[in-house]
């Protein structure tokens, strides 16, 4: 019996980061400017996520739980769980129609999905070194997992057809596909500098079907969104 296809969603909706920088320059107050901006985006979101109509998602750059109230479509996902990040606590949202079951392997997330681990990955902004010390991490966790993984989200590899803007970048994205495949490889961009940063890692045993990463961003916004079929 063919299995069905499920339709994975991740998309890093914070807002440019040069913005905590506005309170020098007389607008807005406050470190959460460069978050997810729910006043102004939270109808574009919601709207653009209803029509993609994922069955699992993964939402990045949240500065409080409560801002994801205002992504009036996540009433239809009744699996939610906010997640710590080492920029924020509880700042990224995974989100389900159906269960899902969760746990920490040496600090590393894991979300089993319909038999499929899925790693939600949000690495350091600022310095490619430490970029390359998270992947270590989570290449220790891989083999307990035993096979079938999605890594996918803002990984912040400067990276745009094929040329890294770090070369420890390239190092951390090498080291990612010795055992992964990177089906995200053939779209260009995913921010608005014109950059590759956000990415989906799979297992060679998983088939995947339609990847697609329209530009929508709304105001202030800095990443487009990545969604794919995956037959699980």
């Amino acid at each position: 019996m063919k299995k069905k296809m499920s339709r994975i969603l991740t998309w890093n909706i914070g807002s440019f980061v040069f913005l905590k920088y506005g309170k020098y320059f007389g607008f807005r107050t406050g470190n959460k400017d460069e978050y997810f901006r729910p006043d102004v985006n939270g109808d574009l979101v919601s709207k653009t996520i209803e029509k993609i109509n994922p069955d699992f998602l993964y939402l990045q750059e949240f500065w409080s739980p409560k801002d994801a109230n205002q992504i009036e479509c996540l009433k239809k996902y009744p699996h939610k769980m906010f997640l710590d990040m080492w920029y924020r606590k509880k700042g990224v949202l995974i989100a389900s129609k159906k269960p899902f079951s969760f746990k920490m392997i040496n600090r590393i997330p894991i979300v089993n999905y319909k038999g499929c681990n899925i790693i939600p990955i949000h690495l350091n902004s600022y310095i490619a070194a430490k970029r390359f010390r998270q992947e270590a991490a989570i290449e220790r966790v891989l083999p307990d997992l035993k096979g079938k993984e999605i890594l996918m989200g803002d990984t912040n590899l400067w990276e745009i057809k094929n040329i890294f803007l770090f070369s420890k970048d390239r190092q951390t994205y090498i080291k990612f596909t010795r055992s992964l495949t990177d089906i995200s490889k053939k779209i260009e961009s995913t921010n608005f500098f014109g950059f590759a940063t956000d990415k989906v890692f799979a297992s060679k045993d998983l088939k995947i079907g339609k990847i697609s990463s329209p530009r929508i961003r709304g105001s202030f916004m800095d990443h487009d969104l990545i969604y794919f079929d995956l037959e699980i």
